[in-house]
């Protein structure tokens, strides 16, 4: 008997809401002086801030050390997830200090992906951050949760 659409439906229970995600990346250029184990150290303790936010599902950090460059890669249940994540970062002790005592946001390289109402949300904070949107509206029920 083939599967049917009912069966495909079904998500695992740990899997985020659907299309509700917010997805950020952005590029780190690390700051002279620095290498890859005090970048990661700060890149971790930040992560680990991350962890604590309800609704934060993935917080990937990877270096390139050739390029003294980094990326994270941030995947949020809703726009209010991240707010809370802006808030605590931005707060006196956060980890976000030390973070940027190592590197700088490459300008340019902040991208947001979202629902346009999500999006439209957080537009002080995107705006903050020079991010380039971009709507999931337009893929209809295409995306896929792993």
């Amino acid at each position: 008997m083939p599967y049917t659409s009912k069966l495909l439906a079904r998500r695992c229970p740990h899997s985020p809401p659907a299309v509700s995600q917010l997805i950020v990346s952005v590029q780190y250029k690390w700051k002279d002086g620095n290498d890859a184990a005090t970048v990661a150290a700060a890149h971790k303790a930040f992560s680990e801030m991350c962890a604590t936010i309800p609704g934060c599902r993935v917080f990937l950090v990877g270096l390139n050390e050739a390029t003294k460059t980094s990326q994270s890669y941030e995947v949020y249940d809703t726009a209010d997830a991240l707010k809370i994540l802006i808030g605590k970062a931005f707060e006196p002790g956060s980890p976000l200090t030390p973070l940027y005592e190592v590197v700088e946001v490459a300008p340019g390289t902040v991208s947001m992906q979202g629902t346009k109402a999500s999006l439209d949300s957080i537009a002080d904070v995107a705006e903050q951050f020079g991010a380039t949107l971009f709507y999931t509206d337009s893929q209809d029920a295409v995306h896929v949760n792993l």
